[in-house]
């Protein structure tokens, strides 16, 4: 099984801490990482049994694969596989059958052609591919929605100046009739003030002449 660490961008998307990670580049026919159920394009997070154990690196993959080739124990490896982590046991094999097959490893990259530096690079654009469709529709979807709520904004803000104008113009006219009633008040009291002097001079008009009349005799 040839592994390599999670690009660092590709992490960013994945459920993952930052010191751990690898990711299964080939898996051999045969191999105890295929009957363990391993295959390409899964992420190793962590050896399971107690506190898990990061693997920040192949050295310390291998280290543990080792130890427990050496034990006779089956390694547990806690797998990252389509956004699900899943428990699964890998039954190292013995120290030079373990050998054997790290060199058959290593040679065949070079005798098919199309994994290594390249296929690495495709595999990671492969994984990223769907993670960046998903990106891109996230992100249209929130400008529609940044849209909507834009329009919105400015309906209601349209609407809300609008009755404002309308409340304004409502005061206005209110003002107006209610300076026209006071003026109309205002006349109505400066007339009945006026009758009441008229009515006034009158009453005092036939005692003045009775008094001139007194004074003639």
């Amino acid at each position: 099984m040839l592994c390599e660490p999670v690009d660092p961008i590709l992490r960013d998307y994945l459920p993952i801490p930052e010191d751990t990670g690898l990711a299964v580049v080939r898996v051999v026919p045969g191999s105890p990482a295929e009957r363990a159920g391993l295959r390409e394009r899964d992420i190793l997070v962590a050896v399971a049994g107690g506190p898990p154990i990061p693997l920040p690196d192949l050295e310390r993959l291998r280290s543990l694969v080792q130890t427990a080739g050496s034990e006779g124990k089956p390694l547990r490896l806690i797998r990252l596989r389509e956004g699900k982590k899943e428990v699964v046991a890998v039954m190292p094999e013995k120290p030079g059958e373990a050998e054997q097959a790290e060199n058959t490893e290593l040679a065949e990259p070079h005798r098919r052609g199309d994994r290594g530096g390249p296929g690495l690079d495709r595999e990671i654009r492969e994984l990223l591919e769907p993670l960046t469709r998903q990106m891109e529709e996230l992100d249209a979807m929130a400008r529609k929605d940044s849209r909507a709520v834009r329009d919105r904004l400015e309906r209601e803000t349209n609407g809300l100046d609008r009755r404002f104008k309308e409340l304004r113009q409502q005061q206005r006219r209110q003002f107006r009739e209610l300076n026209q009633r006071i003026e109309a008040q205002n006349q109505a009291l400066e007339r009945m003030a006026k009758q009441l002097r008229r009515l006034a001079a009158d009453r005092d008009k036939p005692r003045d002449a009775a008094d001139d009349h007194g004074d003639h005799e």
